[in-house]
């Protein structure tokens, strides 16, 4: 289970902010509970290994996610689930060489959110 509270704002931008803390970023951690909030900003190596950590976890759930949607029977997943097979640009496992990135540098979506992330236009 992930238990992370972090906002990234321009990662990798000029004035890239990390937001953390243990606050739920709510009313009530502001109002009843004493939770606090760190507010960094100007710090780009710290701001880029936030969300590189933000992409992993990700990376890891839609896997898991995509693995699931694959060997779904019933509506539930299969208890023994083989890898996923290579059928959409999604990420649905590690490959033995570098041959995935071409199709993220392609027009579409993937070059969008590569570019978002990296404050290309």
């Amino acid at each position: 289970m992930i238990h992370s509270k972090v906002v990234v704002i321009d990662p990798f931008g000029k004035a890239p902010v990390v937001m953390t803390g243990s606050h739920n970023l709510g009313p009530k951690a502001s109002g009843k509970n004493d939770d606090n909030l760190v507010i960094v900003e100007k710090a780009p190596g710290l701001a880029a290994e936030y969300a590189v950590n933000i992409m992993a976890v990700y990376g890891h759930y839609k896997w898991l996610y995509n693995l699931a949607l694959q060997n779904a029977k019933g509506g539930k997943a299969a208890k023994h689930a083989k890898p996923a097979k290579k059928a959409t640009p999604q990420y649905d496992g590690n490959e033995d060489d570098d041959q995935w990135q071409s199709r993220y540098l392609q027009p579409g979506a993937n070059l969008r959110e590569i570019k978002f992330w990296l404050g290309m236009k």
